[in-house]
This record gives structure tokens, C-alpha cells and sequence, in this order.
């Protein structure tokens, strides 16, 4: 198990399903966010503890896809993640 940190994450993704199923999954297993992240005390980072295989390669970046369902559009965004 690891902390990993998403530092100058965008306020829009400062959910915990966000973090979660988006982010967090691309790294590991999720298991929980600290009690900052939860309480949005620091609102520049969130930090999630994930299971992960330390030996695999770790991405410095997870991509995701925002999608507008007004304007029918998409644009893929990168968010820093550190180990």
C-alpha cells in the first residue's frame, strides 16, 4: 500500500467518486482518502491510499476525459500524480 498525492488537482474533481474511480483507479486499488482531503482542508492536493504494486511502473501522469453533454464536446486533461 502507498499514499499517492494529486497535487494542483482542479476543484471540479475534488469528489470522492472523482478521486476514486477516476484517478486513483488508474494507479491501484483505491482504499481511502485522508481526513484533509475529506475535509477539504488542503484544497490544493488530494491524497488517497491505494494498493498498488510497487515494483510496476508508475505513472506521473493520469489522463482523463472531460466531456460537455451541452457543447457535445471533449477534451482530455492530465493530472499530476506522485507516489
Amino acid at each position: 500500500m502507498a499514499w499517492i498525492s494529486f497535487p494542483d488537482l482542479k476543484p471540479t474533481y475534488f469528489v470522492k467518486e472523482s478521486i476514486f474511480s477516476n484517478l486513483a483507479s488508474a494507479v491501484g486499488k483505491p482504499l481511502h482518502l485522508d481526513m484533509a482531503t475529506i475535509n477539504k482542508t488542503r484544497p490544493s492536493c488530494a491524497m488517497v491510499k491505494v494498493k498498488v504494486d510497487l515494483l510496476a511502473n508508475f505513472p506521473k501522469f493520469v489522463e482523463l476525459e472531460v466531456v460537455n453533454d451541452v457543447l457535445q464536446n471533449s477534451r482530455v486533461e492530465k493530472v499530476k500524480s506522485t507516489l
